[in-house]
């Protein structure tokens, strides 16, 4: 039952990220526990955004969507947001953040 609520509220923040951003919305994934299918009731859902330009304002919008949607659905998520240049940066650097995005994340 919980994936489904997990399905229904990742799909709304996309489209509330899509709407936001447009064209500047580049990636969304889930990753982590949910992805990984390790979830239990205490799990937060993570989410990665890969944005063109991410600085505090839009960094500060895709959290409050995030926050939003907990007030509505009762389900934690917890962005995780890039911009193209650090996502690129990290990538390069093998940083296990960014390495577990590659590995685990799918697409939404």
């Amino acid at each position: 039952m919980r994936e489904g609520l997990v399905a229904r509220t990742t799909a709304e923040l996309k489209s509330r990220l899509e709407s936001r951003f447009g064209a500047d919305l580049l990636e969304v994934r889930l990753f982590g526990s949910y992805a990984r299918g390790e979830a239990n009731e205490e799990s937060d859902v993570d989410v990665f955004v890969l944005l063109r330009a991410a600085g505090w304002r839009e960094r500060k919008a895709v959290l409050d969507m995030a926050g939003d949607l907990f007030a509505e659905s009762g389900l934690l998520i917890s962005p995780t947001v890039f911009d193209v240049d650090r996502y690129e940066e990290w990538r390069r650097q093998q940083r296990p953040l960014v390495m577990d995005i590659e590995r685990e994340g799918v697409r939404l």
